[in-house]
């Protein structure tokens, strides 16, 4: 079951969907969020999301 949002032709993430879809750990994702790399949004309460764009630009990065 997916839990991704779509939003004004973005698509949101949540936490467990963003660290699949990376490739990453959640220490990791929550490092990218630290340095500034992405930007976590909250939609719902406790609930992260992550953009996917931001998620992509910043594991190019890891890969380089």
């Amino acid at each position: 079951m997916t839990m991704a949002i779509e939003s004004e032709g973005e698509t949101y993430l949540n936490t467990q969907e963003a660290i699949t879809e990376a490739g990453v750990s959640r220490d990791t994702l929550n490092r990218y969020v630290r340095q500034g790399r992405i930007k976590r949004y909250r939609k719902v309460g406790r609930a992260s999301y992550y953009k996917r764009s931001e998620l992509i630009e910043a594991t190019k990065i890891r890969e380089a």
